[in-house]
């Protein structure tokens, strides 16, 4: 296919900070989730199947679990308006507040791993609130709309975008290009944590809370740096 049918804009190319920001998050929220699945054979990174899963309970009269699921949910927005409070713009951009939201999501990792062992609806819960903090970091950057914790939308926005380019529309290749790199870190991030779990058992939950302690720690440095070079 002919390359013109890309739109060349300097001016929207994205900065490193941004596909690595991707890449590691979107990683994080699917190690996560294929770690509450394999331990509890639940998903805390998206709420379609929780949602789902209710309606389900309360159509068969099967209110076993149904608690738990709405412990999901509740938790997961929880998460989302912490992340409400914080964040005060919808579009992505560097900002401080996200050293605090990346803060309190390690928090919650650190409390999930912790109680993993004796306290399976703190585990989830936790889990959930973690996802929740994370998946509403950034609405949006330059129109594209970015979530790291599921990847329905994402894949939905790529294959429009194909579609878009097939019947000869001009496409954005940068968008094309953070939306695969999302998904390739989810659907990484899974596979990592179904070895971990095979390995480990129960402990790679706290590797979870290991790689966004490193994050978080990647981008105190990367804004105390950016914050230092504006002022020097």
């Amino acid at each position: 296919m002919p390359y013109n049918l890309f739109k060349k804009e300097s001016n929207q190319r994205l900065s490193a900070w941004v596909y690595w920001g991707g890449l590691l998050l979107s990683f994080l929220g699917g190690y996560i989730n294929v770690s509450m699945l394999y331990i509890f054979a639940i998903p805390v990174s998206h709420m379609s199947g929780a949602v789902s899963k209710i309606g389900i309970d309360l159509g068969s009269e099967n209110y076993h679990d149904l608690g738990l699921i709405a412990l999901i949910l509740i938790c997961f927005f929880t998460g989302a308006i912490i992340s409400g409070i914080l964040v005060t713009s919808n579009k992505l951009r560097p900002s401080y507040h996200y050293s605090i939201i990346l803060t309190i999501e390690t928090i919650c990792l650190l409390i999930a791993a912790l109680s993993i062992s004796f306290n399976q609806s703190l585990a989830i819960a936790f889990s959930a609130m973690a996802c929740g903090v994370q998946n509403s970091m950034a609405s949006s950057y330059k129109g594209l709309v970015i979530r790291t914790t599921h990847v329905t939308g994402i894949v939905t926005d790529l294959g429009f975008m194909v579609g878009s380019f097939i019947r000869s529309k001009r496409i954005k290749l940068w968008k094309v290009l953070l939306l695969s790199i999302i998904i390739f870190g989810y659907g990484s991030g899974g596979l990592v944590s179904a070895f971990c779990q095979k390995l480990l058992g129960n402990v790679s939950a706290y590797i979870s809370f290991g790689i966004s302690f490193l994050i978080t720690i990647s981008y105190f440095i990367t804004d105390y740096r950016r914050r230092n070079f504006k002022t020097s």
